[in-house]
């Protein structure tokens, strides 16, 4: 019963108080305070939350006030009244929600930033790609792929296949690739480092320094990507696919 009563939205002291009335009938604060095993200032107190929720009255007598439980069913008013009043709180809360998450910042999503080094180091970025959910979005380098790590595009390509992982890149024709969607610019637009684009991160690499880095994290990826697009929608005029 006491569980149940602090489940229906009583304080664990509220709840002892309210038992110990119910039992005694009608009784002061001395002998409630002593069947609740309660402070006599904290019965004071917790009588007249009580008596707040309509769930217990007092009356003055001669030389002190009496109090009794007040029948059952006001405590069904009182759930009652507490739905009523978390239903309202909800819908409140629910149509503040946008305000909250403007302001919320989820420490787990905050920016990381993630170094490798070596023929080891840029192959766990690659990798790293192939863990994508989303698209691809590249800006491929102008370096020889296969030269610079011999034997591990081939797989690469195919592991991507295989997943069914779409790509959209840039290329020079220095730097041509297996990749579909792939839009030709001149060579003036040729880079030497990789810029792939992918979930909520942005690899870097250069096959030439052997390095590269993974920025993880929505805020970048999300202006990484309108960049992209951006830059791949006005690439058309460079195409030289289509000349």
């Amino acid at each position: 019963m006491f569980e149940k009563l602090v489940e229906f939205g009583l304080s664990e002291k509220e709840a002892k108080v309210y038992l110990a009335l119910m039992e005694l009938g009608e009784a002061s604060v001395t002998d409630i305070a002593r069947k609740a095993r309660v402070t006599r200032t904290n019965t004071y107190h917790l009588l007249g939350a009580l008596l707040s929720y309509g769930l217990v009255v007092g009356e003055q007598g001669d030389s002190k006030t009496m109090f009794r439980a007040q029948k059952p069913e006001k405590l069904l008013n009182f759930v009652r009244e507490k739905m009523h009043k978390a239903a309202n709180s909800y819908r409140e809360a629910e149509s503040l929600m946008p305000e909250f998450q403007s302001l919320y910042r989820d420490p787990e999503q905050k920016t990381k930033i993630r170094y490798f080094d070596g023929v080891e180091g840029i192959m766990s970025i690659y990798d790293d790609t192939l863990t994508t959910k989303s698209k691809i979005l590249s800006y491929s380098t102008s370096e020889d792929k296969d030269a610079a790590l011999p034997g591990f595009f081939g797989e690469y390509y195919e592991k991507k296949a295989k997943k069914g992982i779409e790509t959209e890149s840039f290329v020079t024709e220095s730097g041509l690739t297996k990749e579909q969607n792939a839009k030709m610019l001149p060579e003036r637009f040729a880079i030497s480092s990789e810029i792939n684009i992918y979930d909520n991160k942005v690899a870097v690499i250069s096959l030439k320094e052997k390095t590269g880095f993974i920025v993880e994290g929505k805020e970048v990826a999300d202006t990484f990507k309108k960049m992209f697009i951006l830059a791949y929608e006005r690439a058309a005029q460079y195409d030289k696919k289509k000349e």
